[in-house]
């Protein structure tokens, strides 16, 4: 389990609250935010074995894979979220 940063859930915290997004104490926001950083680390194995299996036999390299995910996250928080 990776443990998010005080100083991260702090900046994640301010964000939300200048957009008025979440009025909850820092605890409350810390947890969660520490829920889904638990979530993304479990599941990135996950998500490269589909990966691989979906464009067999072709092969992507775990950077290649990485970078892919990145800007996937990137357009679906802008279109979910955002």
């Amino acid at each position: 389990m990776a443990t998010v940063s005080n100083e991260d859930k702090a900046k994640i915290a301010q964000g939300m609250e200048r957009e008025g997004i979440v009025d909850y104490d820092k605890i409350t926001i810390g947890a969660a935010i520490q829920v889904l950083e638990d979530w993304f680390d479990g599941d990135k194995l996950v998500v490269s074995g589909l990966i691989d299996a979906a464009i067999s036999p072709d092969n992507l390299t775990n950077s290649q894979k990485k970078k892919i995910a990145g800007y996937w996250m990137i357009r679906k928080a802008k279109r979910e979220l955002l």
